[in-house]
């Protein structure tokens, strides 16, 4: 059971993984930055070179995208 949870755990990730490379390249900077790497807002905007409204854009339109496109797989394969 604990190994199948890893599996799956794994296969997760995986796909989120596949669907964060899916966006656009600055959405995807952010994204990754800022949920998988864990960079403050203001290093990101360093970073990125952009204002604190196009951090918050690009993130909040890639978190939506990440999401839609994450259950519209798992609805998918569950039909």
């Amino acid at each position: 059971m604990v190994e199948e949870l890893s599996v799956e755990l794994q296969d997760e990730i995986k796909l989120i993984r596949h669907i964060v490379n899916l966006l656009p390249p600055l959405q995807k900077q952010i994204f990754t930055m800022k949920e998988i790497e864990g960079y403050t807002n203001e290093e990101i905007m360093q970073i990125a070179g952009c204002t604190a409204d196009n951090l918050r854009k690009n993130l909040s339109r890639a978190r939506l995208k990440t999401r839609e496109t994450y259950m519209n797989i798992i609805k998918g394969a569950n039909k």
